[in-house]
């Protein structure tokens, strides 16, 4: 019988009062494993978490007398047995797995990066195609090239190496690049309503595992990791603490390749584009279309001078900003027809919330309207009514779209060193400790809605912004 080993660990702990008002903790706690490391599990420590906003759409009732997801995972028997079954996996001895559910419930987040401590491979995983969009020049002209790489998920995560968290436990047939949904240009994902969905899926905006938000040493399946290339790789070990959040937005990154997959696979490239919000998002999408469509001319409408800055900063030629107080919008109409000559855009991407009848007379014929926010995209009806121009709803995520958003960092940190700074420089990002006072942080985020405002240090002097916290664990 295998000897056991015992991991202590301190993680942000969510719970609800009993009138579903989300509360967070910092609490330390212990994970018990099996000394032997099961085929194709990694133990990795964490460095650092995000946080999104879809996780106060798990955590929050949406209505008063509605329990919120959380409660309900927190009740449902079946997904304790599917929670069960993953611990045991992971080779936690029987006794010690309700202890591992207890982590693997109320832990939090799925964005961030850890280090690989230790691996065992397994022979026999399966080699699958897998869709993966790499910056090249074709004919002299900058886009995305489509490759097909065979992997079995487990290249390039020896111990030492750094990786990005994936937050969907994706069974092979929906990893591969021969079951494209035509609907995103990305695989199908796993039925997760469904018994017959392959891997049913334990939460939704949540991690599938253990959440990011934790400092110790975890298992983790090698599936759900992605190995962070050698040249960022080396970048970020510099200066891990502020570098490393290159890393952290990797997961939101490759969400924005999934709202564009299907324009990466027809080869639309849109001439002009119309951003609503001044968050981490829109910084990703401006960064991901210098590549994807280099000559766009970009409108970027916020409410902070700082943040506008950072994110014009990565093409002043191409990229606009509109600085408004979110309300009064009369400005609008002459900045769009003075960006683009024209009254609308090809692509509008709301990444904050706004009424679609706000929205729509921006949207060129034939246009495309990003549904961004998660508030939106989780709930809206599939397929969208309109006729006019196209909808599209990227909540949840693309399988594996992380090697994507990943070869786009390293080809800026080699080749655009210029994004690479304007990422740095970008004051929307706030550092927060693994401890109790960051717990209230999360708690009051979670609280708000996803709103936390902070005092903020920037080259116009303190600013009160709403931010992205940056969990730090080491």
């Amino acid at each position: 019988m295998s000897q056991a080993k015992r991991e202590a660990v301190r993680y942000l702990h969510a719970d609800a009062d009993e009138s579903g008002i989300p509360h967070v903790t910092c609490t330390e706690g212990a994970l018990v494993y099996d000394e032997q490391i099961p085929q194709g599990y990694a133990e990795v420590t964490q460095i650092q978490a995000g946080a999104c906003a879809s996780e106060f759409y798990y955590y929050g009732r949406r209505a008063p007398e509605t329990p919120s997801r959380f409660e309900t995972d927190l009740l449902n028997l079946s997904k304790q047995e599917y929670y069960f079954a993953r611990n045991r996996e992971a080779g936690i001895p029987e006794e010690h797995i309700l202890d591992a559910q207890r982590v693997m419930l109320r832990s939090m987040f799925h964005e961030g990066f850890c280090r690989i401590q230790a691996v065992q491979f397994d022979p026999t995983a399966p080699r699958i195609p897998l869709l993966q969009f790499v910056p090249a020049l074709t004919d002299g002209v900058l886009g995305f090239a489509k490759q097909i790489i065979n992997v079995t998920l487990q290249e390039n995560l020896e111990p030492g190496r750094l990786a990005v968290r994936n937050p969907a436990y994706v069974c092979s047939d929906h990893s591969r690049a021969d079951t494209l949904n035509p609907d995103t240009g990305w695989p199908h994902q796993c039925d997760r309503t469904q018994d017959g969905g392959h891997l049913a899926k334990g939460t939704v905006g949540h991690t599938e595992f253990i959440g990011t938000a934790v400092a110790g040493t975890i298992r983790v399946p090698l599936s759900g990791l992605t190995p962070v290339p050698k040249n960022l790789s080396a970048f970020v070990e510099t200066d891990i603490r502020t570098r490393g959040k290159l890393l952290t937005l990797v997961e939101p990154l490759g969400c924005v390749f999934d709202a564009f997959g299907t324009m990466l696979h027809s080869g639309e490239k849109p001439q002009t584009v119309l951003i609503f919000g001044d968050g981490s998002s829109a910084l990703n999408t401006v960064a991901f279309l210098q590549v994807h469509a280099p000559d766009a001319r970009i409108l970027v409408v916020g409410k902070y001078d700082d943040k506008l800055e950072s994110i014009r900063t990565i093409s002043p030629e191409h990229v606009q900003t509109l600085c408004t107080d979110g309300v009064d919008m009369s400005a609008l109409p002459s900045a769009v027809m003075a960006h683009f000559n024209s009254s609308q855009a090809e692509v509008v991407m709301p990444t904050v919330p706004i009424p679609k009848e706000i929205l729509e007379p921006y949207v060129k014929d034939r246009g495309t309207l990003i549904w961004w926010t998660a508030e939106v995209s989780e709930l809206a009806p599939h397929p969208a009514a309109s006729t006019r121009y196209r909808e599209r709803f990227p909540y949840g995520g693309a399988p594996h779209a992380e090697f994507s958003a990943l070869a786009l960092l390293e080809y800026f940190v080699t080749e655009r060193v210029n994004i690479i700074d304007s990422y740095l420089s970008y004051s929307g990002l706030y550092d927060i400790s693994l401890d109790e006072a960051g717990a209230k942080d999360i708690e009051q985020w979670l609280q708000s809605n996803g709103l936390l405002t902070k005092t903020v240090k920037t080259a116009r002097g303190e600013v009160e912004m709403p931010i992205k916290p940056i969990i730090h664990l080491t």
